[in-house]
């Protein structure tokens, strides 16, 4: 007696059109990554091959930069990139280049200008007082010396006598000085007065770290002590 045979048994029409829209899914999606890919490459070829995009010009903005030190980062980044394609100027190698030439500065961004130009912003820290050593040294509210600010930014600053700047600290490190410290904390109670700011101050002496002094622009010596600089200058402003 034969064994029966067992019967194929046909998958249900709902698995099969399930298999279909998969299959047309899957074709949909290969369709459109093909052509994204094939869009992408065009454009690609577009912006990197095209004389359109060719790096023509620089231009640097900056508060505290003077036309010479402008004139010389332009010319330096079109010597080393111009004639290249835009898309692949290092700007952050230009950025970290100008940082190692301005360390006394704050932030340096390099952003394109399309279709061919290179936009350098350098801000630079705000210069708030000079401190007399062999020459005046600019230093800004904390401290950092200020080697790379042009001569017209730092007129009619206070001046920091008896403080001086150690050699190593005389580009773009902060002083370590507590003479300079104890000036600057000086320097920002009086500026925080409104009524003494009229009278402003023209050098500050820190010779004498127990008792230092500033003097106004009227030639009146003021003499402040070494801490609670805002206490003693409240009772001077009510004196005056």
């Amino acid at each position: 007696m034969g064994q029966k045979r067992s019967k194929k048994t046909r998958p249900p029409e709902f698995f099969e059109g399930l298999r279909d829209a998969v299959k047309r899914n899957i074709t949909a999606a290969l369709l459109v990554s093909v052509t994204a890919l094939v869009l992408f490459m065009m454009v690609r070829v577009f912006l990197y091959h095209s004389g359109y995009f060719t790096l023509r010009k620089v231009r640097t903005e900056s508060l505290f930069l003077d036309q010479k030190a402008v004139y010389s980062i332009n010319s330096q980044i079109l010597k080393a990139y111009g004639g290249r394609n835009i898309f692949s100027v290092p700007l952050k190698g230009i950025s970290q280049s100008l940082k190692r030439i301005y360390p006394d500065s704050k932030d340096i961004s390099v952003s394109l200008l399309l279709p061919d130009r290179l936009n350098v912003a350098v801000r630079f820290r705000r210069p708030v007082a000079l401190v007399r050593d062999f020459k005046l040294y600019p230093i800004d509210d904390e401290g950092m010396v200020l080697s790379s600010v042009g001569a017209a930014y730092v007129k009619d600053l206070p001046v920091i006598e008896g403080a001086g700047i150690r050699y190593d600290e005389r580009r773009g490190r902060k002083s370590s000085s507590e003479k300079v410290k104890l000036a600057l904390d000086l320097l920002k109670e009086i500026r925080a007065s409104r009524y003494l700011t009229e009278y402003g101050a023209v050098s500050i002496n820190t010779s004498n770290t127990s008792n230092i002094s500033y003097r106004t622009k009227s030639g009146i010596e003021v003499f402040a002590g070494s801490d609670n600089f805002g206490g003693r200058l409240d009772m001077l402003e009510n004196t005056l």
